[in-house]
């Protein structure tokens, strides 16, 4: 397998760090990987706060945490991150959404086009740069409301975050504790990728233009069918309009695609 591919597959949240900072030559190439994350139209609007004051990070934590455990105060409606892999997150005794973490990023954006996208592909090159340079790495939501407190209010103005920046995420990075994760169980590719072969009109198309309503088979039996609600929005569709005209409009409203799994 292809270096670059194993290293994206082997990839994983690490949430237990050793309590060592990471060399700044190490976190030096972490951000550069950021640096040249894709951005639309190359704006660069995402601006990276590295923390690695202990105490600021415990309070951010903590402030984070909490605004998560007010949708879980409730130990009847609790459900886990995902209820068929359990995972550390789902702790409620753990206090803190950094996880001691030693470095912390704040990631923030300037509103715009893809604003929340740029940030989430410079996440992830910085993700993967951390993982192939061996520190751990973990992304955590939530800084918007956490930078709307007053703790985090106060963080910005010391920081001179600009006020129109919009706080998005933190990347934790820090060296593993412990073993290495094992990889939770993934779904076949077939459940949810689609293959375009050719620029055919797809066979919903042809169903749409019948008299007859033919029920479509879901592309993924645990999904809702968007195939055959396709088939359904397009014989509503027919109904309104001449069938000569039908081919043209269906071509300028939807892609021309054939599907196979």
């Amino acid at each position: 397998m292809n270096e670059m591919v194993e290293k994206i597959i082997t990839r994983h949240a690490i949430r237990k760090f050793q309590d060592r900072q990471i060399e700044e030559s190490v976190l030096e190439q972490i951000l550069q990987a950021g640096l040249y994350a894709p951005s639309a139209g190359n704006n660069q609007y995402s601006r990276i706060v590295v923390c690695q004051d202990k105490e600021v990070n415990l309070r951010l934590g903590q402030l984070n945490r909490s605004m998560d455990m007010v949708h879980t105060a409730d130990p009847k409606k609790i459900r886990p991150v995902s209820a068929e892999q359990p995972s550390i997150r789902d702790d409620l005794t753990i206090k803190d959404a950094f996880y001691s973490a030693p470095t912390v990023l704040a990631l923030f954006v300037r509103s715009g086009y893809y604003a929340h996208e740029d940030v989430a592909f410079m996440a992830e090159n910085m993700w993967l740069a951390a993982h192939f340079l061996g520190v751990g790495a973990c992304y955590i939501g939530r800084a918007e409301k956490t930078f709307d407190t007053e703790y985090g209010r106060e963080l910005r103005q010391k920081w001179g975050v600009p006020e129109d920046m919009t706080p998005v995420g933190h990347l934790l990075l820090g060296y593993r504790e412990g073993p290495e994760p094992h990889s939770k169980p993934r779904k076949p590719l077939r459940t949810f990728i689609a293959v375009v072969l050719t620029l055919a009109l797809p066979v919903w198309y042809s169903m749409a233009t019948s008299n007859t309503a033919t029920t479509v088979p879901a592309m993924n039996s645990d999904q809702p069918n968007m195939v055959n609600r396709d088939m359904v929005a397009l014989t509503q569709f027919r109904s309104k309009i001449s069938a000569p005209m039908l081919p043209i409009m269906v071509k300028k409203s939807l892609a021309a695609s054939k599907i196979v799994l």
